[in-house]
């Protein structure tokens, strides 16, 4: 296709992201495998220069649907009509598939949503969701009281331990792996780790040394950023505020030992519990945004 902008024109070429010419994208990629359960479509300005991309994933839980997990056009690129190409040719080889619907989520301001719903909905997408609130934080949450009462708190619990998820013995380990002695949410599992990074602030709470009651998962990911990725704890032990603790456990260490990297955390709007303490904890973060979603029905 021909672009045309302000700085003069220019051909973009809209192709298939495979194992072969992945290098051209990689810095859009990032640690995002390419493989039979990714559809994936990049636009390059030259041999080299990738000014696009967006990738989709086969849903694990629900094979006829798939997830836009990476959608980006360079800024210089915008409004080009490169983006509307790139989703064009992901929608028709997702139908190909078989598949019903194709879901994009995506972390932004309500603002930037507002702009992304209008021009997703012209291509049909619908029921616009706000799913969780991210809070991306530093330093600056050593202003809050809570936060600097957490840093000199200690476990008070006599019987539950948080231990760093390296040292939890392998019979709990296992348990968990088969929902072995406390139930749990698929997508709040301890073993959720998409692109495979590497655990480095993440705690189980264990009970007696016995069994798994609770965790939370801090994982290093890419721009010296620590993802919190889930937080789960037994409901049996949600009333004696175990998940403050927990939650305390993971800030204290982030804050003294990891203290030059950033921390991201999302929580879901539909538990408002959670929700609820953790807004206390970042209130004076600056940096608040929602993940939305849209739905494409397919057939």
């Amino acid at each position: 296709m021909t672009c045309r902008n302000k700085r003069g024109k220019f051909f973009v070429i809209i192709e298939r992201v495979t194992s072969k010419n992945r290098k051209t994208y990689s810095n859009l990629l990032l640690n995002t495998p390419i493989n039979s359960d990714t559809i994936c479509y990049g636009a390059k300005v030259s041999d080299d220069f990738a000014s696009g991309i967006i990738l989709a994933k086969k849903d694990g839980e629900n094979p006829t649907r798939w997830n836009i997990k990476t959608f980006y056009v360079s800024s210089f690129f915008r409004n080009l009509g490169i983006g509307s190409k790139l989703l064009e040719n992901l929608i028709e080889e997702v139908k190909t598939r078989g598949s019903a619907k194709l879901c994009l989520t995506v972390v932004t301001s309500e603002q930037s949503f507002e702009k992304l719903k209008d021009f997703l909905s012209k291509r049909k997408f619908e029921n616009p969701t706000t799913l969780t609130t991210v809070y991306r934080f530093s330093e600056e949450i050593f202003g809050s009281n809570i936060v600097r009462a957490s840093l000199n708190s200690s476990n008070p619990f006599e019987t539950i331990k948080f231990v760093p998820i390296n040292d939890v013995p392998g019979p709990i380990m296992s348990d968990l792996k088969i929902n072995e002695g406390i139930t749990y949410p698929k997508n709040l599992s301890l073993f959720i780790n998409e692109n495979k990074l590497e655990h480095i602030n993440s705690f189980v709470a264990i009970e007696n040394n016995e069994k798994a009651v609770g965790w939370i998962t801090g994982l290093l990911a890419p721009g010296d950023l620590i993802l919190y990725r889930t937080f789960f704890v037994d409901k049996e032990y949600r009333k004696n505020a175990l998940g403050l603790a927990l939650l305390n456990e993971a800030l204290k260490t982030h804050l003294t030992k990891f203290k030059n990297l950033e921390g991201l955390c999302a929580v879901s709007l539909d538990n408002h519990s959670v929700e609820k303490f953790i807004s206390l904890y970042f209130k004076s973060v600056k940096y608040k945004k929602h993940e939305y979603e849209m739905t494409l029905k397919l057939n």
